[in-house]
């Protein structure tokens, strides 16, 4: 629970640092850049609602904030095309590039070399998601001397039993698989939460 870590919603919005976050993660989303307030550009959202962002009550702007770190939580994790599947960049660093020179139809040898040190320098694995209390992917430690640690520590408990409980529903889906009958005689295992790490490595 992200009440557990933020501030108040009144001392959210007194923060120029956190009330900046918010605009500028907003800009930079192709989904929501038409819908924030661009100093100086009048009604920059078109057709659109447009948000100023620093004008939001507290307790919206507390709401939004949360959503902006939920969605950038997913964008890494659940919602990041890469994760955890690199090795088809590996096989042809030319038509999987990960940036083609303009008017080119395939990659060159500097997108390539790129793209290999990049992933030489970011293979490290990070810890589960799901963790067993007091194993090395158990990443509760990180609460530990910072204020608020009891309620940290109760939040990260309350997370890794839903997390434990969503992985139970997955696993019953998948073994009841090979029962269901075409197109829905398939496991699920992209997002079950046993499997998925806390950040991808990029």
């Amino acid at each position: 629970s992200l009440g557990a870590v933020s501030p108040p919603a009144a001392s959210l919005a007194a923060d120029a640092e956190m009330t900046g976050f918010a605009e500028g993660l907003l800009r930079s989303l192709s989904t929501t850049a038409p819908l924030v307030a661009q100093p100086g550009a009048g009604s920059a959202g078109g057709t659109h609602e447009v948000v100023a962002v620093r004008g939001l009550p507290p307790p919206q702007l507390a709401e939004l904030c949360t959503c902006l770190i939920a969605t950038v939580c997913d964008r890494v994790t659940a919602g990041h095309e890469q994760a955890g599947h690199l090795a088809v960049y590996a096989k042809d660093v030319r038509f999987c590039a990960w940036r083609w020179p303009v008017g080119e139809a395939r990659g060159n040898k500097q997108s390539a070399i790129t793209q290999a040190i990049l992933t030489s320098f970011t293979f490290m694995p990070m810890p589960k998601l799901l963790a067993a209390p007091g194993s090395e992917d158990d990443w509760s430690q990180l609460f530990g001397g910072v204020a608020g640690e009891e309620g940290l520590r109760a939040s990260y408990a309350d997370f890794q039993r839903e997390l434990r409980a969503l992985a139970d529903d997955f696993d019953a889906y998948n073994a009841a698989a090979p029962t269901r009958p075409f197109p829905d005689g398939w496991g699920l295992w992209t997002n079950h939460p046993a499997l998925l790490e806390v950040s991808v490595n990029l």
